[in-house]
């Protein structure tokens, strides 16, 4: 029994849609490494401007304070974020290659007959 066209098309169409998600797995990934090294820059920032308040009693210092801390806990809710999505392209990328080998599989079998 030979496949008809409709089926080649959907195993590429398959094969396509499992390469697309690892490519934006690969660029989460490297995005959320990007995310965290902005975080721990601001916690350091927000730590060294509370020294700098503590040393000098400046207002300035404060308010880098405030600022930096601000932007460390926005950068954690996009780390918490991006993880989430992460794992849920996760979850699809498995969906994906099981389809696919599925779709392989059944593709063996027609084409042993």
């Amino acid at each position: 029994m030979n496949l008809s066209v409709a089926d080649y098309v959907k195993i590429e169409r398959l094969k396509l849609e499992l390469s697309k998600l690892q490519t934006q797995r690969l660029e989460g990934g490297q995005l959320q490494n990007a995310i965290q090294a902005n975080v721990q820059l601001n916690y350091w920032i927000a730590g060294l401007s509370f020294l700098l308040l503590f040393t000098s009693f400046g207002l300035w210092g404060l308010l880098v304070v405030l600022i930096a801390t601000a932007f460390a806990v926005h950068g954690q809710r996009l780390h918490r974020s991006l993880r989430d999505d992460l794992d849920y392209l996760e979850r699809e990328i498995a969906t994906a290659e099981q389809r696919l080998q599925t779709a392989l599989a059944q593709l063996d079998k027609l084409q042993a007959y």
